[in-house]
Protein backbone atom coordinates (compact mmCIF):
# COMPACT_ATOMS: atom_id res chain seq x y z
CA UNK A 1 0.00 0.00 0.00
CA UNK A 2 1.84 3.51 -0.71
CA UNK A 3 0.39 7.01 -1.34
CA UNK A 4 2.02 10.46 -0.87
CA UNK A 5 2.00 13.07 1.34
CA UNK A 6 4.22 15.79 0.47
CA UNK A 7 7.16 13.96 -1.09
CA UNK A 8 6.76 11.39 1.54
CA UNK A 9 6.25 7.67 0.33
CA UNK A 10 4.88 4.66 2.06
CA UNK A 11 6.87 1.49 1.76
CA UNK A 12 5.38 -2.07 3.09
CA UNK A 13 6.38 -2.79 6.44
CA UNK A 14 8.28 -6.01 5.42
CA UNK A 15 10.60 -3.47 3.29
CA UNK A 16 11.45 -1.27 6.04
CA UNK A 17 14.35 -0.94 8.07
CA UNK A 18 13.63 -1.39 11.59
CA UNK A 19 15.90 -1.17 15.10
CA UNK A 20 13.28 -3.35 16.83
CA UNK A 21 11.74 -6.72 16.20
CA UNK A 22 8.73 -7.95 16.30
CA UNK A 23 8.32 -11.09 18.85
CA UNK A 24 7.11 -12.81 21.85
CA UNK A 25 7.87 -10.05 24.18
CA UNK A 26 7.01 -7.25 21.79
CA UNK A 27 3.59 -6.63 23.70
CA UNK A 28 4.52 -6.90 26.69
CA UNK A 29 7.58 -3.99 25.81
CA UNK A 30 4.90 -1.78 24.53
CA UNK A 31 3.17 -2.25 27.62
CA UNK A 32 5.82 -0.99 29.66
CA UNK A 33 6.00 1.81 27.74
CA UNK A 34 2.43 2.59 27.73
CA UNK A 35 2.47 2.55 31.84
CA UNK A 36 5.03 5.59 30.78
CA UNK A 37 8.26 3.78 31.55
CA UNK A 38 11.90 3.89 29.56
CA UNK A 39 12.74 0.59 28.06
CA UNK A 40 15.58 0.19 25.40
CA UNK A 41 16.88 -3.35 26.11
CA UNK A 42 17.25 -5.78 28.66
CA UNK A 43 20.50 -4.33 30.08
CA UNK A 44 19.43 -1.32 30.54
CA UNK A 45 17.48 0.13 33.65
CA UNK A 46 13.69 0.45 33.18
CA UNK A 47 12.43 3.73 35.25
CA UNK A 48 9.60 6.24 35.26
CA UNK A 49 9.48 8.62 32.59
CA UNK A 50 5.95 10.07 34.10
CA UNK A 51 3.24 11.65 31.40
CA UNK A 52 5.19 15.06 30.52
CA UNK A 53 8.87 13.34 29.65
CA UNK A 54 12.08 15.04 31.04
CA UNK A 55 14.22 14.79 28.01
CA UNK A 56 17.29 16.61 30.00
CA UNK A 57 16.71 13.40 31.91
CA UNK A 58 20.09 12.18 34.14
CA UNK A 59 20.50 8.75 34.66
CA UNK A 60 22.75 7.99 37.92
CA UNK A 61 24.68 5.65 36.13
CA UNK A 62 26.01 6.20 32.49
CA UNK A 63 23.97 9.18 31.97
CA UNK A 64 25.13 9.95 28.63
CA UNK A 65 23.71 7.09 27.28
CA UNK A 66 20.70 6.93 28.41
CA UNK A 67 20.37 10.35 26.81
CA UNK A 68 21.44 9.35 23.70
CA UNK A 69 18.69 6.21 23.60
CA UNK A 70 15.87 8.64 24.60
CA UNK A 71 16.56 10.97 22.32
CA UNK A 72 16.67 8.29 19.59
CA UNK A 73 13.43 7.36 20.07
CA UNK A 74 13.55 3.48 20.62
CA UNK A 75 10.50 3.94 22.49
CA UNK A 76 8.49 4.55 19.64
CA UNK A 77 10.00 1.63 17.81
CA UNK A 78 9.11 -0.56 20.44
CA UNK A 79 5.42 0.31 20.39
CA UNK A 80 5.17 0.06 16.58
CA UNK A 81 6.66 -3.40 17.40
CA UNK A 82 3.36 -3.41 19.72
CA UNK A 83 1.08 -2.65 17.31
CA UNK A 84 2.38 -4.84 14.21
CA UNK A 85 1.66 -8.21 16.47
CA UNK A 86 -1.61 -6.74 17.96
CA UNK A 87 -2.78 -4.26 15.91
CA UNK A 88 -4.56 -2.18 18.90
CA UNK A 89 -3.92 1.81 17.91
CA UNK A 90 -3.64 2.56 21.58
CA UNK A 91 0.21 1.59 20.78
CA UNK A 92 0.33 4.11 17.58
CA UNK A 93 -1.50 6.81 19.73
CA UNK A 94 1.21 6.42 22.45
CA UNK A 95 3.90 6.76 19.98
CA UNK A 96 2.36 10.03 18.89
CA UNK A 97 1.97 11.72 22.13
CA UNK A 98 6.03 10.70 22.79
CA UNK A 99 6.85 12.49 19.45
CA UNK A 100 4.77 15.12 20.22
CA UNK A 101 6.42 15.61 23.64
CA UNK A 102 9.95 15.57 21.21
CA UNK A 103 8.84 17.82 18.82
CA UNK A 104 7.57 20.42 21.16
CA UNK A 105 11.35 20.03 23.55
CA UNK A 106 13.23 20.20 20.09
CA UNK A 107 11.29 23.84 19.05
CA UNK A 108 11.39 25.08 22.23
CA UNK A 109 14.19 27.57 24.00
CA UNK A 110 14.83 25.34 27.23
CA UNK A 111 18.26 24.03 27.30
CA UNK A 112 19.12 21.09 25.46
CA UNK A 113 20.92 17.36 25.92
CA UNK A 114 23.94 17.04 23.20
CA UNK A 115 22.31 14.34 22.36
CA UNK A 116 19.12 16.51 20.94
CA UNK A 117 21.24 16.16 17.69
CA UNK A 118 23.78 13.90 17.40
CA UNK A 119 25.25 11.42 14.59
CA UNK A 120 23.61 8.47 16.21
CA UNK A 121 20.22 9.68 17.67
CA UNK A 122 19.17 11.35 14.45
CA UNK A 123 20.17 8.21 12.49
CA UNK A 124 18.10 5.94 14.83
CA UNK A 125 15.26 8.54 15.43
CA UNK A 126 15.06 8.95 11.67
CA UNK A 127 14.71 5.34 11.26
CA UNK A 128 12.19 4.80 13.84
CA UNK A 129 9.86 7.90 12.38
CA UNK A 130 9.91 6.58 9.03
CA UNK A 131 8.64 2.79 10.65
CA UNK A 132 5.84 5.08 12.60
CA UNK A 133 4.84 6.55 9.56
CA UNK A 134 4.61 3.67 7.48
CA UNK A 135 2.03 2.17 10.70
CA UNK A 136 0.48 5.12 11.09
CA UNK A 137 -0.48 6.65 8.12
CA UNK A 138 -4.09 6.43 7.50
CA UNK A 139 -4.62 4.81 11.08
CA UNK A 140 -4.22 7.67 13.28
CA UNK A 141 -4.15 11.38 12.02
CA UNK A 142 -0.67 12.90 11.67
CA UNK A 143 -1.31 16.24 10.27
CA UNK A 144 -0.16 17.83 13.50
CA UNK A 145 3.11 16.40 13.49
CA UNK A 146 4.60 17.73 9.73
CA UNK A 147 6.54 14.31 9.64
CA UNK A 148 7.74 15.02 5.48
CA UNK A 149 9.27 18.35 7.06
CA UNK A 150 11.23 16.80 10.24
CA UNK A 151 12.40 13.66 8.04
CA UNK A 152 13.94 16.40 5.70
CA UNK A 153 15.90 18.20 8.68
CA UNK A 154 16.92 14.76 9.59
CA UNK A 155 18.66 14.10 6.13
CA UNK A 156 19.93 17.14 5.64
CA UNK A 157 21.81 17.05 9.00
CA UNK A 158 23.24 13.76 8.07
CA UNK A 159 23.62 14.21 4.70
CA UNK A 160 26.63 17.71 5.74
CA UNK A 161 30.15 16.15 6.37
CA UNK A 162 30.54 18.24 9.03
CA UNK A 163 28.42 15.88 10.92
CA UNK A 164 30.27 12.57 9.87
CA UNK A 165 32.29 10.39 11.54
CA UNK A 166 34.56 8.08 9.87
CA UNK A 167 33.21 4.75 12.43
CA UNK A 168 30.53 2.70 13.54
CA UNK A 169 28.67 6.07 13.70
CA UNK A 170 29.03 7.09 9.98
CA UNK A 171 27.97 3.82 9.18
CA UNK A 172 24.58 4.64 10.98
CA UNK A 173 24.56 7.84 9.62
CA UNK A 174 24.42 6.62 5.69
CA UNK A 175 22.04 3.73 6.55
CA UNK A 176 19.30 5.78 7.63
CA UNK A 177 20.19 8.62 4.69
CA UNK A 178 19.26 5.79 2.51
CA UNK A 179 16.30 5.12 4.17
CA UNK A 180 15.18 8.69 4.30
CA UNK A 181 15.91 8.62 0.32
CA UNK A 182 13.66 5.54 0.00
CA UNK A 183 10.93 6.88 1.90
CA UNK A 184 11.29 10.56 0.12
CA UNK A 185 12.17 9.62 -3.18
CA UNK A 186 9.77 12.97 -4.69
CA UNK A 187 11.91 15.09 -3.16
CA UNK A 188 14.17 17.11 -5.31
CA UNK A 189 17.37 15.91 -2.80
CA UNK A 190 16.43 12.27 -2.71
CA UNK A 191 18.60 10.93 -5.50
CA UNK A 192 21.28 13.28 -3.49
CA UNK A 193 20.62 11.54 -0.43
CA UNK A 194 20.78 8.11 -1.98
CA UNK A 195 24.17 8.07 -4.27
CA UNK A 196 26.17 10.23 -0.88
CA UNK A 197 24.94 7.48 1.37
CA UNK A 198 26.18 4.28 -1.11
CA UNK A 199 29.24 6.31 -1.92
CA UNK A 200 30.12 6.69 1.86
CA UNK A 201 28.67 3.48 2.77
CA UNK A 202 31.81 2.02 0.47
CA UNK A 203 34.52 4.05 2.27
CA UNK A 204 33.31 2.88 4.95
CA UNK A 205 33.59 -0.55 4.42
CA UNK A 206 37.03 -0.52 3.00
CA UNK A 207 38.32 1.73 5.44
CA UNK A 208 36.66 -0.17 8.83
CA UNK A 209 37.40 -3.91 7.89
CA UNK A 210 40.62 -5.51 7.45
CA UNK A 211 41.68 -7.47 3.84
CA UNK A 212 40.85 -10.49 6.04
CA UNK A 213 37.44 -9.13 6.79
CA UNK A 214 37.57 -7.74 10.61
CA UNK A 215 36.13 -5.29 11.82
CA UNK A 216 39.28 -2.27 13.30
CA UNK A 217 37.14 -1.22 15.81
CA UNK A 218 39.14 -3.61 18.40
CA UNK A 219 35.85 -5.45 19.48
CA UNK A 220 33.97 -8.75 18.59
CA UNK A 221 30.91 -6.79 19.32
CA UNK A 222 31.12 -4.47 17.11
CA UNK A 223 32.50 -6.47 14.40
CA UNK A 224 28.48 -8.39 14.80
CA UNK A 225 26.94 -4.64 15.29
CA UNK A 226 28.78 -3.26 12.11
CA UNK A 227 29.36 -6.29 10.07
CA UNK A 228 25.97 -8.06 10.84
CA UNK A 229 23.32 -5.12 11.72
CA UNK A 230 24.55 -2.30 9.65
CA UNK A 231 26.30 -3.65 6.09
CA UNK A 232 24.36 -6.87 6.00
CA UNK A 233 21.23 -5.27 6.70
CA UNK A 234 21.68 -2.27 4.62
CA UNK A 235 22.25 -3.97 1.79
CA UNK A 236 19.25 -6.60 1.55
CA UNK A 237 17.37 -2.90 2.11
CA UNK A 238 18.94 -1.53 -0.50
CA UNK A 239 18.33 -4.64 -2.56
CA UNK A 240 14.74 -4.44 -1.89
CA UNK A 241 14.84 -0.89 -3.53
CA UNK A 242 16.82 -1.36 -6.52
CA UNK A 243 20.14 -0.31 -5.07
CA UNK A 244 22.98 -2.58 -4.13
CA UNK A 245 26.62 -1.52 -2.39
CA UNK A 246 28.26 -3.42 -5.36
CA UNK A 247 29.68 -7.01 -6.39
CA UNK A 248 33.07 -6.11 -4.44
CA UNK A 249 31.53 -4.99 -0.68
CA UNK A 250 29.30 -7.82 -1.66
CA UNK A 251 32.33 -9.92 -1.41
CA UNK A 252 34.16 -8.36 1.32
CA UNK A 253 31.19 -8.38 3.29
CA UNK A 254 31.26 -12.43 2.67
CA UNK A 255 34.89 -12.63 4.51
CA UNK A 256 33.13 -10.69 7.43
CA UNK A 257 30.86 -13.68 8.01
CA UNK A 258 34.04 -16.26 7.97
CA UNK A 259 35.47 -14.30 11.19
CA UNK A 260 32.96 -15.44 13.43
CA UNK A 261 33.84 -19.04 12.84
CA UNK A 262 37.58 -17.47 13.83
CA UNK A 263 36.44 -15.47 16.96
CA UNK A 264 33.61 -17.33 18.62
CA UNK A 265 34.83 -19.60 21.19
CA UNK A 266 34.11 -23.16 21.13
CA UNK A 267 31.09 -22.83 23.26
CA UNK A 268 30.27 -20.19 20.11
CA UNK A 269 30.13 -17.84 22.55
CA UNK A 270 31.93 -14.15 22.17
CA UNK A 271 35.15 -13.44 24.81
CA UNK A 272 35.03 -10.49 26.34
CA UNK A 273 37.80 -8.37 24.13
CA UNK A 274 37.63 -5.15 23.85
CA UNK A 275 33.86 -3.59 23.99
CA UNK A 276 32.14 -6.17 24.04
CA UNK A 277 29.50 -7.73 26.11
CA UNK A 278 28.24 -11.61 26.89
CA UNK A 279 26.46 -13.03 23.78
CA UNK A 280 26.78 -16.10 21.56
CA UNK A 281 26.18 -16.99 17.90
CA UNK A 282 24.08 -20.53 17.07
CA UNK A 283 23.90 -20.91 13.39
CA UNK A 284 27.85 -20.94 12.93
CA UNK A 285 30.15 -24.20 12.18
CA UNK A 286 32.94 -23.45 14.13
CA UNK A 287 36.34 -23.50 12.47
CA UNK A 288 39.59 -24.74 14.09
CA UNK A 289 42.49 -23.38 12.22
CA UNK A 290 44.48 -20.70 13.96
CA UNK A 291 44.06 -17.60 12.60
CA UNK A 292 45.61 -14.22 12.91
CA UNK A 293 45.50 -11.10 11.13
CA UNK A 294 48.12 -8.03 12.05
CA UNK A 295 46.12 -5.63 10.50
CA UNK A 296 42.98 -5.76 13.14
CA UNK A 297 46.22 -6.84 16.08
CA UNK A 298 44.35 -10.30 16.63
CA UNK A 299 45.57 -13.40 16.49
CA UNK A 300 43.37 -16.99 17.63
CA UNK A 301 45.50 -19.96 18.51
CA UNK A 302 43.05 -22.95 19.01
CA UNK A 303 43.03 -27.02 18.75
CA UNK A 304 39.92 -29.27 18.74
CA UNK A 305 38.39 -31.78 20.48
CA UNK A 306 36.50 -34.86 18.10
CA UNK A 307 34.68 -35.84 21.28
CA UNK A 308 32.83 -32.77 22.37
CA UNK A 309 33.33 -29.84 20.55
CA UNK A 310 33.44 -27.58 23.46
CA UNK A 311 36.09 -29.26 25.29
CA UNK A 312 38.23 -28.08 23.17
CA UNK A 313 41.35 -24.85 23.63
CA UNK A 314 41.56 -21.76 22.29
CA UNK A 315 43.51 -18.38 22.94
CA UNK A 316 43.12 -15.00 22.05
CA UNK A 317 45.69 -12.91 21.74
CA UNK A 318 45.51 -9.14 21.40
CA UNK A 319 48.53 -6.54 19.97
CA UNK A 320 48.05 -3.44 17.98
CA UNK A 321 45.24 -1.78 16.04
CA UNK A 322 43.63 -0.26 12.72
CA UNK A 323 41.43 2.01 14.25
CA UNK A 324 41.34 3.93 17.92
CA UNK A 325 37.55 3.53 18.38
CA UNK A 326 36.62 1.02 21.21
CA UNK A 327 40.53 0.29 21.55
CA UNK A 328 41.40 -1.09 25.13
CA UNK A 329 45.19 -0.44 26.46
CA UNK A 330 45.08 -4.25 26.72
CA UNK A 331 48.19 -5.15 23.75
CA UNK A 332 50.21 -8.23 24.45
CA UNK A 333 46.90 -9.71 26.18
CA UNK A 334 45.49 -13.07 26.26
CA UNK A 335 42.63 -15.03 27.13
CA UNK A 336 42.10 -18.65 27.12
CA UNK A 337 38.82 -20.94 26.80
CA UNK A 338 39.78 -25.23 27.85
CA UNK A 339 37.29 -27.67 28.46
CA UNK A 340 34.13 -25.79 28.58
CA UNK A 341 35.44 -23.26 31.07
CA UNK A 342 36.91 -19.87 30.29
CA UNK A 343 39.86 -19.78 32.45
CA UNK A 344 41.88 -16.26 31.88
CA UNK A 345 38.96 -13.70 30.63
CA UNK A 346 39.25 -9.66 29.56
CA UNK A 347 37.32 -7.16 31.46
CA UNK A 348 34.35 -6.00 28.88
CA UNK A 349 33.48 -2.57 28.74
CA UNK A 350 30.74 -1.67 31.51
CA UNK A 351 30.23 1.66 29.95
CA UNK A 352 31.18 4.56 27.65
CA UNK A 353 31.69 7.11 30.30
CA UNK A 354 35.15 8.31 30.02
CA UNK A 355 35.17 9.93 33.49
CA UNK A 356 34.17 7.15 35.55
CA UNK A 357 36.74 5.15 36.98
CA UNK A 358 35.86 1.77 36.36
CA UNK A 359 35.55 2.22 32.80
CA UNK A 360 38.91 3.96 33.08
CA UNK A 361 39.72 0.64 34.48
CA UNK A 362 38.23 -1.23 31.76
CA UNK A 363 40.57 0.08 29.45
CA UNK A 364 43.24 0.02 31.36
CA UNK A 365 46.23 -2.77 31.22
CA UNK A 366 45.74 -3.93 34.84
CA UNK A 367 42.35 -5.09 33.41
CA UNK A 368 43.47 -7.28 31.31
CA UNK A 369 45.80 -10.24 31.17
CA UNK A 370 49.22 -8.83 30.07
CA UNK A 371 52.89 -7.88 30.85
CA UNK A 372 52.98 -4.14 32.14
CA UNK A 373 54.58 -1.60 33.78
CA UNK A 374 53.43 -0.29 37.64
CA UNK A 375 51.89 3.16 38.02
CA UNK A 376 52.44 3.20 34.13
CA UNK A 377 50.59 3.27 30.69
CA UNK A 378 50.34 4.41 27.12
CA UNK A 379 48.22 6.15 24.64
CA UNK A 380 46.75 5.45 21.58
CA UNK A 381 46.95 8.69 19.25
CA UNK A 382 46.17 7.52 15.94
CA UNK A 383 44.14 5.45 14.08
CA UNK A 384 46.64 3.07 12.53
CA UNK A 385 49.19 1.05 14.73
CA UNK A 386 52.54 1.80 13.61
CA UNK A 387 53.44 -2.11 13.71
CA UNK A 388 56.99 -1.23 14.10
CA UNK A 389 56.42 0.10 17.38
CA UNK A 390 53.17 -2.11 18.41
CA UNK A 391 52.03 -4.96 16.73
CA UNK A 392 51.99 -8.72 15.82
CA UNK A 393 55.58 -9.68 14.51
CA UNK A 394 55.71 -12.99 13.99
CA UNK A 395 52.96 -16.14 13.95
CA UNK A 396 53.36 -19.33 12.93
CA UNK A 397 50.64 -22.39 13.28
CA UNK A 398 50.83 -26.52 12.04
CA UNK A 399 49.70 -29.53 13.87
CA UNK A 400 51.99 -29.60 17.12
CA UNK A 401 51.89 -26.23 18.34
CA UNK A 402 51.04 -22.54 17.56
CA UNK A 403 53.48 -19.52 18.10
CA UNK A 404 52.75 -15.95 18.12
CA UNK A 405 54.54 -12.77 19.01
CA UNK A 406 53.97 -9.43 19.75
CA UNK A 407 55.61 -6.01 20.56
CA UNK A 408 55.04 -3.02 22.86
CA UNK A 409 57.36 -0.50 22.63
CA UNK A 410 54.55 2.42 23.80
CA UNK A 411 55.68 2.72 27.19
CA UNK A 412 57.91 6.14 27.54
CA UNK A 413 61.74 4.37 27.83
CA UNK A 414 60.42 0.83 27.75
CA UNK A 415 60.59 -1.91 25.54
CA UNK A 416 57.81 -4.97 26.03
CA UNK A 417 57.66 -8.10 24.44
CA UNK A 418 55.38 -11.05 24.93
CA UNK A 419 55.67 -14.89 22.83
CA UNK A 420 52.74 -17.41 23.37
CA UNK A 421 53.77 -21.05 22.52
CA UNK A 422 50.81 -23.28 22.24
CA UNK A 423 51.54 -26.95 22.39
CA UNK A 424 48.77 -28.92 21.27
CA UNK A 425 46.13 -29.67 23.11
CA UNK A 426 46.97 -28.15 26.40
CA UNK A 427 50.27 -26.64 27.27
CA UNK A 428 50.71 -22.78 26.82
CA UNK A 429 54.29 -21.29 27.55
CA UNK A 430 54.11 -17.58 27.87
CA UNK A 431 57.64 -15.57 27.11
CA UNK A 432 58.17 -11.76 28.12
CA UNK A 433 60.56 -9.97 27.75
CA UNK A 434 60.97 -6.07 29.23
CA UNK A 435 64.00 -3.63 29.12
CA UNK A 436 63.61 -0.14 30.03
CA UNK A 437 66.28 2.66 30.34
CA UNK A 438 65.57 2.57 34.21
CA UNK A 439 64.75 0.29 37.06
CA UNK A 440 60.80 -0.11 37.07
CA UNK A 441 58.15 -3.10 38.53
CA UNK A 442 56.94 -5.13 35.47
CA UNK A 443 54.33 -6.78 35.99
CA UNK A 444 52.37 -10.28 34.38
CA UNK A 445 48.78 -9.98 35.31
CA UNK A 446 46.49 -12.93 35.41
CA UNK A 447 42.54 -11.76 34.96
CA UNK A 448 40.78 -14.95 36.20
CA UNK A 449 37.40 -16.11 35.31
CA UNK A 450 34.86 -15.63 37.91
CA UNK A 451 33.99 -19.52 38.66
CA UNK A 452 38.01 -20.00 38.70
CA UNK A 453 39.49 -20.86 42.23
CA UNK A 454 43.02 -20.54 43.89
CA UNK A 455 43.49 -23.50 45.50
CA UNK A 456 46.98 -24.14 46.24
CA UNK A 457 50.85 -22.42 46.15
CA UNK A 458 53.52 -24.42 46.51
CA UNK A 459 56.76 -22.16 45.88
CA UNK A 460 56.78 -21.14 42.13
CA UNK A 461 53.29 -23.13 41.04
CA UNK A 462 49.96 -22.14 41.23
CA UNK A 463 47.54 -24.31 41.26
CA UNK A 464 43.58 -23.17 40.23
CA UNK A 465 40.64 -24.73 40.00
CA UNK A 466 37.83 -24.23 37.46
CA UNK A 467 34.32 -26.12 36.59
CA UNK A 468 35.99 -29.06 34.66
CA UNK A 469 39.57 -28.80 35.09
CA UNK A 470 42.86 -28.18 37.13
CA UNK A 471 45.24 -25.75 35.99
CA UNK A 472 48.86 -25.05 37.01
CA UNK A 473 50.75 -21.68 36.76
CA UNK A 474 54.34 -22.69 36.87
CA UNK A 475 56.76 -19.57 37.04
CA UNK A 476 60.36 -21.07 35.51
CA UNK A 477 62.43 -17.58 35.59
CA UNK A 478 61.36 -16.47 39.12
CA UNK A 479 59.18 -13.63 40.27
CA UNK A 480 60.19 -11.49 43.21
CA UNK A 481 56.26 -11.32 44.43
CA UNK A 482 52.80 -12.64 43.98
CA UNK A 483 49.82 -10.32 44.72
CA UNK A 484 46.56 -11.27 45.06
CA UNK A 485 43.58 -9.40 44.23
CA UNK A 486 39.94 -10.55 45.03
CA UNK A 487 37.29 -8.46 43.67
CA UNK A 488 38.34 -4.90 44.81
CA UNK A 489 35.21 -3.06 43.95
CA UNK A 490 35.69 0.25 45.62
CA UNK A 491 39.51 0.33 44.40
CA UNK A 492 38.51 -1.02 41.07
CA UNK A 493 40.73 -3.88 40.69
CA UNK A 494 40.19 -7.27 39.65
CA UNK A 495 36.39 -6.94 38.17
CA UNK A 496 34.96 -7.44 35.03
CA UNK A 497 31.15 -6.82 33.48
CA UNK A 498 29.96 -9.16 30.98
CA UNK A 499 26.49 -6.78 30.86
CA UNK A 500 26.67 -3.13 30.26
CA UNK A 501 26.93 -0.80 33.76
CA UNK A 502 27.02 -4.41 35.26
CA UNK A 503 30.51 -5.80 37.21
CA UNK A 504 31.54 -8.65 38.82
CA UNK A 505 33.58 -9.25 41.26
CA UNK A 506 36.45 -11.79 39.96
CA UNK A 507 40.25 -12.50 41.07
CA UNK A 508 43.78 -11.29 39.87
CA UNK A 509 46.97 -12.86 40.36
CA UNK A 510 49.76 -10.14 39.46
CA UNK A 511 53.75 -11.29 39.62
CA UNK A 512 56.26 -9.01 39.70
CA UNK A 513 59.89 -8.15 39.20
CA UNK A 514 61.98 -4.96 40.17
CA UNK A 515 64.42 -4.49 36.91
CA UNK A 516 66.25 -2.45 34.34
CA UNK A 517 65.70 -5.86 32.25
CA UNK A 518 64.50 -9.26 32.49
CA UNK A 519 62.29 -12.17 31.17
CA UNK A 520 59.34 -13.92 33.16
CA UNK A 521 58.95 -17.90 31.51
CA UNK A 522 55.45 -19.25 32.48
CA UNK A 523 54.03 -22.39 31.79
CA UNK A 524 50.17 -22.59 32.30
CA UNK A 525 48.93 -26.49 32.78
CA UNK A 526 45.75 -27.56 31.53
CA UNK A 527 43.50 -30.51 32.61
CA UNK A 528 44.31 -32.82 35.69
CA UNK A 529 46.81 -35.34 34.10
CA UNK A 530 48.80 -32.84 32.55
CA UNK A 531 48.97 -31.03 36.01
CA UNK A 532 50.00 -34.49 37.67
CA UNK A 533 52.25 -36.06 34.94
CA UNK A 534 53.81 -33.62 32.62
CA UNK A 535 57.55 -33.42 32.96
CA UNK A 536 58.54 -31.53 30.55
CA UNK A 537 61.20 -29.18 30.81
CA UNK A 538 61.34 -25.56 29.62
CA UNK A 539 64.18 -23.38 28.75
CA UNK A 540 64.68 -19.72 27.49
CA UNK A 541 68.30 -18.94 26.61
CA UNK A 542 68.65 -15.10 26.99
CA UNK A 543 71.76 -15.44 24.56
CA UNK A 544 70.61 -17.19 21.73
CA UNK A 545 66.87 -15.98 22.25
CA UNK A 546 66.06 -19.80 22.07
CA UNK A 547 63.31 -21.57 23.87
CA UNK A 548 63.25 -25.05 24.08
CA UNK A 549 60.95 -27.57 25.20
CA UNK A 550 63.30 -30.61 25.59
CA UNK A 551 60.70 -34.21 25.77
CA UNK A 552 58.33 -31.88 22.83
CA UNK A 553 61.79 -31.35 20.84
CA UNK A 554 61.30 -27.97 20.09
CA UNK A 555 63.51 -25.55 19.58
CA UNK A 556 62.18 -21.94 18.62
CA UNK A 557 63.88 -18.77 18.08
CA UNK A 558 62.46 -15.65 19.61
CA UNK A 559 63.28 -12.77 17.30
CA UNK A 560 61.80 -9.86 15.91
Amino acid sequence: MSGRNNHLTRIGVNNLLKLTSCGPNSENIANIIMEDKFYHSSGLDVFHLGDSINWNYKHRNSSNTYQLYLHSLNLISYLCNGYEVSKNKKYLTKAKDILVQWIAFNNSKRKKSNYVWCDHSVSSRAINIIYFYNLSAGVIDLVELNIPALLVAHANFLEKDSNYRKNNHGIMSDRALAALAVSMKENPRSKSWIKKSIRRLKEAYSRDFSNKGVHLENSPDYHRIVHGKLFLQTEDFLNKHGYSLGKDIKNKIKLGTEYYKYILKPDLSFPLIGDTSLGNMKKIDKVFDSFCDKEAGIGILQWKSNENISDSTWISFICGYGNKTHKHLDDLSFTLYYNSDDIFVDSGKYNYDRNDPIRKYMLSPLAHNTLTIEGDSYKIETDRADYRKLGIANFTSNDKYDFIKGINYSYENSKLERSLLFIKPSLLIILDKFEGANEKKYLQNFNLSPQMKIIDQNGNKITLKSNNSHIQIEQLAGFQKLSKYYGEIEKNRAIISEKFSRIISTKQLEFSKQSKKGIFLTAIRMGDKTVSERKEKIHFNEHTNILTVTNEALNIKIKV
